[in-house]
């Protein structure tokens, strides 16, 4: 079966190029996500099982290309973000370590809405008058600091063999971890997708004394076929809206979809960005180039947005159909830009990609109050050097 292959060569590929191309860290979130089929059997339906059996048979034909420790061996966090860095004095890790991963965790996904109620939630644990306001601010400011302002950049890798495609995904900003199959042809001679994912967060320790990666995997594997990627195609297309109010369109012709963003924040004259790209077994796949200026979040510096629009920049879309088309469940990617404050604000380096949670359900949805998009605030995450 090809899907047998597929993960072989996958699998092949991961340990000679490990050190080069997926990183420890991405190795040992990957051993966590695919961890609870190898020994359950029962993946689902008779048709899904045949595909999911078989890459998780392929899967066990090298042991080795696993890492032999979890996840959490490879992110250790808590030096980086106890509380006497943050100029809160002694923070006793027995109580308060949750709350601390819940913040560093609320600035990596770029929420400082959430951020800001896991500081003050701490504070109340530690019995310290909850800080608000004017009194949040420098808080924020410092654990922002600590953290880092860019976002950690997405470790994402494609393997292309003769009729299928391994893509293994790191969203370390998204909190998202995923190995997906694509095969033109599944059981049924036609074209399928099986996806493995995870949800990646930071959490105490087994000794509960330090901050380590936790991985959920999810309950079951993504499995679409071109039969039922099809059939929600009409389903697909129309409004659509995120958690922050952003309102989207999606149009679909065969394989080749555009996502049309209705209203991104900060940009003058308001216009909206048009995403195009393919849609395939059930995944939808966009990017919009920046061509001009004005495209781009007016806080940024005029000088920094003529560069970018010269230099193929753009953002990216990926999202997959869920819950029978009621729900689009993916990442919106752009890219960290350093520039000089000098005259000109010269462009220093653009870093690689990284990747923000994007769900994207039908109907009115309350708009979060707060919260830091990335193009609020600091537009698509750029910033001065």
């Amino acid at each position: 079966m090809r899907v047998l292959s597929a993960f072989g060569v996958f699998l092949a590929a991961v340990a000679p190029a490990a050190g080069k191309d997926i990183t420890a860290d991405t190795l040992a979130v990957l051993h966590d996500v695919l961890a609870p089929y190898r020994t359950s059997r029962d993946p689902g339906a008779e048709q899904h099982g045949r595909v999911v059996a078989a890459a998780l048979d392929a899967s066990s034909e090298r042991e080795a290309a696993r890492p032999a420790s979890p996840a959490g061996r490879f992110a250790r966090r808590g030096r980086s973000v106890r509380g006497a860095r943050w100029g809160w004095g002694d923070v006793r890790p027995d109580f308060s370590l949750n709350e601390i991963a819940s913040v560093r965790d609320a600035l990596v996904r770029q929420d400082e809405a959430a951020a800001g109620e896991a500081i003050q939630a701490l504070y109340v644990k530690m019995g310290r008058t909850k800080p608000e306001g004017a009194a949040l601010a420098p808080l924020l400011a410092a654990v922002g600091k600590i953290v880092g302002r860019a976002p950690p950049e997405t470790d994402r890798t494609e393997i292309e063999g003769p009729g299928y495609t391994i893509v293994v995904e790191n969203a370390r900003a998204a909190g998202k971890a995923k190995v997906s199959v694509l095969m033109s042809k599944g059981p049924d001679g036609r074209p399928a997708r099986v996806s493995f994912a995870g949800d990646v967060t930071i959490r105490p320790d087994a000794a509960g004394r330090d901050l380590a990666a936790r991985v959920a995997p999810a309950a079951a594997p993504d499995v679409m076929t071109a039969a039922e990627a099809e059939d929600l195609e009409q389903k697909l297309k129309g409004k659509w809206r995120d958690r922050h109010g952003g309102e989207y369109e999606i149009s679909i012709e065969g394989e080749n979809v555009t996502v049309a963003h209705l209203n991104p924040s900060g940009l003058v004259p308001p216009q909206a960005r048009h995403y195009r790209g393919s849609y395939r077994v059930g995944v939808i796949r966009a990017r919009f180039e920046v061509s001009r200026a004005e495209e781009l979040h007016a806080g940024l510096p005029a000088a920094v947005r003529a560069q970018l629009a010269r230099r193929n920049f753009g953002f990216d879309i990926r999202l997959e159909a869920k819950d029978r088309g009621a729900r689009l469940d993916g990442t919106w990617s752009s890219q960290h830009v350093t520039y000089s404050p000098d005259s000109g604000h010269p462009i220093e380096k653009i870093h690689n990609p990284y990747d923000v949670a994007l769900v994207l359900t039908r109907g009115d949805l309350r708009v979060a109050e707060g919260g830091r998009w990335p193009e609020e605030g600091g537009p698509e995450g750029v910033s001065p050097a």
